[in-house]
């Protein structure tokens, strides 16, 4: 079991355009709302040491600045990636600096692999798709400004990509249990 720290992004266009592409591509829906994986995947055991109270605090501050409206999730633009033989088709999410502050992927460190914030919307095995997928959607002009936003930690069950809501947490206190 794996835990995740991601930043759910609530915005009715956006969901709309997701649900939309799904359709027209005869692709599942994902499984959750839109959002953007800051933390993780950790295994349950390590989650104190790895998400402590500083952490709690940048995201409590980072989205109650953009629940404010002082600033927005920026989205634009589409990418693909390869990760296991899967293709996966993204959303570009702006890689800001609060933004960076917030992520910390074990899986792909930043200083290896980059800051490359993203929503995925499809993932697939056939390569030939993936980029014919991600050609068409290029021809969109994909921006959203986002302006409601929470974090929640997730967990994945099995080798399944499963996902549950596993508490939502809210305050500092609940991090550190």
């Amino acid at each position: 079991m794996k835990n995740l720290i991601l930043l759910n992004i609530y915005d009715k266009n956006l969901q709309y355009f997701i649900n939309t592409f799904c359709e027209t591509y005869h692709i599942k829906n994902p499984s959750l709302i839109p959002h953007v994986t800051l933390q993780g995947p950790f295994l349950k055991e390590k989650r104190k040491s790895f998400s402590t109270t500083k952490t709690a605090i940048k995201l409590n501050h980072y989205t109650k600045t953009i629940n404010k409206r002082d600033k927005s999730i920026q989205i634009n633009g589409v990418g693909i990636f390869e990760n296991n033989h899967t293709y996966v088709i993204y959303l570009k999410v702006n890689p800001d600096k609060e933004l960076k502050m917030v992520t910390n992927k074990t899986d792909y460190p930043i200083r290896k692999y980059g800051f490359n914030p993203h929503i995925t919307i499809a993932t697939t095995k056939n390569k030939n798709q993936a980029i014919s997928i991600k050609k068409e959607l290029e021809n969109n002009n994909i921006n959203f400004n986002c302006y409601k936003v929470d974090w929640n930690t997730h967990i994945i069950r099995g080798n399944k990509n499963l996902f549950n809501i596993w508490q939502n947490l809210k305050t500092m206190s609940l991090v550190l249990k």
